[in-house]
């Protein structure tokens, strides 16, 4: 799963978006993307200031485990 605050000031956009790339071409692994709203770079930290989105990540990070690896 790659977690991404909806804007970052560190990491330019097209680096993101080249790793979103590369994960979609692994055709074996289940691979999710989830984009927070109003969260910056230091996503622990933001994460730890809204526990509800705390659980929104943990939330999406299990249904993967119990989904297992996407079939080809």
């Amino acid at each position: 799963m790659l977690v991404l605050p909806a804007a970052d000031g560190v990491i330019p956009a097209g680096v993101t978006e080249a790793l979103d790339a590369a994960l979609r071409t692994r055709p074996a692994a289940a691979y999710a993307r989830l984009t927070l709203p109003g969260a910056d770079h230091l996503l622990g930290r933001w994460l730890g200031e809204h526990p509800e989105e705390c659980e929104r990540v943990a939330a999406a990070l299990l249904e993967g485990v119990d989904r297992g690896p996407k079939s080809a």
